[in-house]
């Protein structure tokens, strides 16, 4: 029974990641990687949007030329 809510609460955990890093990933695009407005749409602080890019691994696309 502790097993199955444990494992419940992971797959919790990795869903709300997901869905975490998918509305990132779609409030970067909308701004264009702009960080300073990613982060005030959010509500949080450059740092903090600077962990999260990190947390999840994302890049800015790079231009090509």
């Amino acid at each position: 029974e502790i097993i199955e809510g444990v494992k419940k609460q992971a797959r919790t955990s990795a869903k709300d990641s997901t869905d975490e890093s998918s509305e990132l990933k779609l409030i970067l695009q909308q701004t264009g990687w702009n960080k300073a407005k990613t982060a005030r749409l959010m509500g949080i602080s450059r740092p903090t949007l600077y962990l999260m890019i990190k947390k999840h691994g994302l890049s800015a696309p790079t231009e090509k030329v």
